[in-house]
């Protein structure tokens, strides 16, 4: 029979699996004081019956004690860190949960065996099994997203109770043994329900956290290109804008709009229209060799190009690429001077300060693509330095992957 050191279900997410264990490792409380507990029963039962076999067994209770509180704060630091041990995942991390939870469970049944063969008080001993199943109890509910830890704390302890029970000839064994088993039962099955009621409730929020992530996707997505739309576009400009300060980078960006788009519409038809944003949103994305860089229609037939972590002449050196895309394309267009489909391009690249206002950035972008409009369109412009490149100006100054 396998059995696992944690719940799983179709829909689990690492992040999920990371969650079930830190569930198990925040319970330093509840194992002090269960643990504090057992050792002061120990040692009444030690003032009471002079035997230190009793306090020899509450010293290991608390030795076992120190040893998992040090393994829960090796826990916690690597889980503060951000970081596990190489190949040291989830499951090995409740793997040693488990382990530790076994060896506490064993000194659970010793007590339990030993007190009840060694200890000639019925209703003392009927307390301290009444108030550690309790205990014990309420652990193994916590501990219900692992069922090798649920099974460890039920059967252990419960079985070594039931072992000197058997042994013992007094009548408190014919009491407690069908309690002993019927505890048992209930425990096993309360952990399988809250187990099972905490799988439910993950995949109920993976589902939800899904359709959120679709619904984010559907408001940020442009729907006739399928790049992102201006709201998306403002989105990973203020991360980006953020990250730029924290490391001291440059933020660019791109401002493309396309010549004589109204006369291509007019000539062509609204459907062609359609089909030209199409393909100079597909050529734009194309351009972008980075996974980091975004490619946005900022409105009707003007389109963006953000760029983190990008110089001036990176970001001219990723629009000199798109007009060569689109000259290659050569989407005729006969109302346009230049018989084909071309697109103007202002450029901005900013290092952004603490307090700066990110439509600086776009302001200065948009600037230069007036300029470049003024000036006879299909011009690259920088925000700073006027005309960068015209029609016929060769690219091959910087190196093709640099920014």
């Amino acid at each position: 029979m396998n059995i696992p050191y944690l719940l799983s279900s179709a829909l689990q997410t690492p992040e999920q699996r990371s969650r079930l264990v830190f569930s198990l490792f925040e319970q330093r409380l509840p194992l002090i004081e269960g643990t504090f507990g057992l050792a002061g029963i120990l040692v009444v039962c030690t003032l009471r019956t002079g035997s230190l076999s009793f306090l020899i067994i509450a010293a290991a209770v608390i030795a076992v004690l120190l040893l998992r509180l040090s393994h829960m704060i090796a826990y916690k630091n690597a889980n503060t860190a951000g970081f596990t041990r190489a190949g040291h995942g989830p499951e090995n991390w409740a793997r040693e949960f488990t382990f530790g939870a076994a060896v506490t469970a064993v000194l659970w049944g010793i007590t339990d065996f030993w007190v009840i063969l060694g200890f000639h008080d019925p209703e003392l001993q009927l307390l301290f099994l009444l108030v550690q199943g309790g205990w014990i109890g309420g652990a193994i509910i916590r501990n219900s997203v692992s069922p090798a830890v649920t099974y460890c704390q039920t059967l252990l302890p419960g079985l070594a109770c039931l072992g000197a029970l058997a042994l013992s000839q007094r009548s408190l064994a014919q009491v407690v043994i069908p309690f002993d088993i019927a505890y048992m039962f209930a425990v096993l099955s309360a952990a399988r329900y809250f187990g099972k009621h905490n799988i439910k409730l993950m995949e109920s929020e993976q589902k939800l956290e899904d359709m959120n992530q679709k619904l984010l996707q559907l408001t940020t997505t442009d729907g006739l290109t399928g790049i992102n739309n201006r709201r998306g576009l403002d989105s990973q400009l203020t991360s980006v804008w953020t990250s730029a300060i924290r490391d001291a980078g440059n933020v660019a960006l791109l401002m493309i709009d396309v010549d004589h788009f109204k006369l291509y519409n007019d000539l062509y038809g609204h459907v062609a229209g359609d089909d030209c944003l199409r393909l100079i949103a597909n050529c734009l994305t194309i351009t972008l060799a980075r996974g980091s860089d975004l490619a946005a229609r900022y409105g009707g037939e003007e389109f963006a190009a953000l760029l983190p972590y990008t110089t001036e002449a990176g970001a001219l050196h990723v629009a000199e690429r798109l007009k060569r895309k689109l000259s290659i394309a050569a989407l005729p267009h006969a109302a346009s001077p230049f018989g084909q489909i071309t697109v103007s391009i202002g450029v901005a690249s900013i290092a952004p300060i603490a307090g700066g206002d990110q439509a600086v950035l776009i302001a200065r972008a948009d600037h230069a693509l007036y300029d470049a409009k003024t000036a006879g369109r299909n011009q690259v412009r920088c925000a700073a330095e006027g005309v960068m490149s015209g029609p016929s100006q060769p690219v091959g100054s910087i190196a093709e992957h640099s920014y």
